[in-house]
């Protein structure tokens, strides 16, 4: 039997027992840059959905006026909206981009 030192587990099999095994890395985007703009998309999308659900809630219980303002008809407030979800998701294409070109040079 092996000889021990003090604080230390004996070796067991040599060289090949003390290799630790590698597990594979995941690079989001570099094995697909199309995946990874449409998640910036999505999330940047996402975000503008909860940050208008948040200023929704704080018209119905703070009356803050944020979102729906009085004497402003439901139809111009929701054209409103469509058109923030536009900016959003041209905002998160252009962010998507500039992703997934910083991925191609770090790679």
């Amino acid at each position: 039997m092996a000889r021990v030192r003090p604080g230390r587990l004996p070796r067991r099999g040599g060289r090949r027992a003390r290799r630790r095994r590698r597990t594979p890395r995941v690079h989001a985007g570099r094995d697909d840059p199309g995946l990874a703009v449409a998640f910036v998309v999505a999330t940047t999308l996402s975000a503008a959905a909860v940050w208008a659900l948040v200023r929704w809630a704080l018209d119905l219980w703070l009356d803050t006026g944020l979102l729906l303002a009085p004497g402003v008809p439901e139809a111009a407030v929701e054209t409103a909206l469509m058109w923030e979800f536009v900016a959003a998701a041209v905002a998160g294409v252009a962010a998507g981009v500039a992703f997934e070109r910083w991925l191609r040079r770090t790679a």
